[in-house]
């Protein structure tokens, strides 16, 4: 039975091997979504920060506060790695679900390559919760064709446009295998 926060545990040497210092990590797409939507002294979760990798670009935007979370313990990653962050803060051990925040509490909520990883039975609920802590969601998920589901990528399939469908898209990347999605309420 797949245990997720064993799962991601072991997968932190994946995340050790990221490269968090160049920006070259953060492909084109991700930059300049992230670019065009976050603005100076926004307030940001990155839900499913891993190793950091949008750490360059963050720094890039000034007064910017981060909070990262992911159900890996990356904390222990960035300490090894030294990675330093110019203006905000990161918290890896406050829970989403349980922390209380307040609607609207952050301007983005920044999710690349995680919402596969969540289970059917959750999926909707974290969509919606990612939706009432931001006022701007921004997400890269897979498309087209099933995912395989393994022990070692375990992924899910989902209909992004029908999960999106209570909310505005207001902008949409298809590249390859991965959709690009900037959603609003």
């Amino acid at each position: 039975m797949y245990k997720e926060k064993e799962y991601w545990r072991n997968r932190l040497n994946s995340y050790g091997s990221v490269n968090t210092s160049k920006i070259d990590y953060v492909n084109e797409i991700e930059q300049q979504l992230l670019l065009n939507h976050i603005k100076e002294d926004n307030c940001v979760i990155d839900f499913g920060v891993g190793g950091g990798r949008l750490f360059p670009v963050y720094n890039s935007i000034k007064g910017l506060i981060v909070q990262g979370w992911d159900i890996a313990d990356f904390k222990k990653i960035i300490n090894e790695k030294k990675i330093e962050f110019k203006y905000g803060h990161l918290v890896s051990d406050v829970n989403i679900w349980d922390a209380g925040y307040p609607e609207n509490n952050f301007d983005v909520v920044v999710s690349f390559s995680v919402l596969h990883h969540i289970r059917p039975e959750n999926i909707i609920n974290t969509v919606k919760e990612l939706m009432r802590i931001g006022k701007k969601l921004i997400v890269s998920v897979y498309n087209d064709k099933p995912l395989p589901i393994n022990d070692e990528t375990y992924m899910f399939s989902y209909n992004y446009k029908e999960l999106f469908a209570s909310y505005k898209i207001i902008e949409e990347k298809k590249v390859g295998t991965v959709s690009y999605f900037v959603i609003i309420k």
